[in-house]
């Protein structure tokens, strides 16, 4: 279960943005025509997630975070983001809570990022530190969690 947390907490972010905006309409930031803006950070966030799977796999590592790698992937986009897989379903839940257009929906966006830097990368990074070690530190010297 854990192994596919991530994006099972984009789904929770996104489904939880639509129920608020929905449940709880606190007010209206965003209207028609301009929360079509959302689908380019929807595209954009897909997009940046299927560039960083492509470039995992040309590497042949694990592609799931509780899988062990085997190798430390530092090119494509991970030269811009430790955590490019991430910024991108952040991306995708900005987008949609920019769709919708209300302050509640901005929860989803939230709730992922601080689940996800709280939670999920401190555990990753721990473990890539215990593998790839002095490597990993330069790494992250080099390039920033998010962008």
């Amino acid at each position: 279960m854990i192994k596919r947390l991530p994006p099972k907490l984009l789904l929770l972010s996104v489904l939880g943005s639509i129920a608020l905006h929905y449940l709880i309409p606190i007010v209206q930031l965003v209207s028609f025509p301009l929360t079509l803006a959302g689908i380019i950070f929807v595209v954009a966030g897909w997009a940046l997630t299927l560039w960083s799977e492509r470039v995992i796999e040309s590497h042949g590592t694990a592609l799931h975070c509780m899988k062990k790698p085997t190798a430390l992937v530092t090119v494509g986009p991970f030269c811009y983001s430790r955590n490019p897989f991430y910024l991108g379903y952040l991306m995708i839940t900005i987008g949609a809570a920019v769709m919708l257009g209300s302050l509640t929906s901005l929860i989803g966006p939230l709730f992922f990022i601080i689940s996800v830097n709280g939670w999920v990368i401190p555990g990753e990074e721990l473990r890539l530190q215990q593998i790839f070690a002095d490597d990993y530190d330069e790494y992250r010297r080099r390039v920033r969690r998010w962008i």
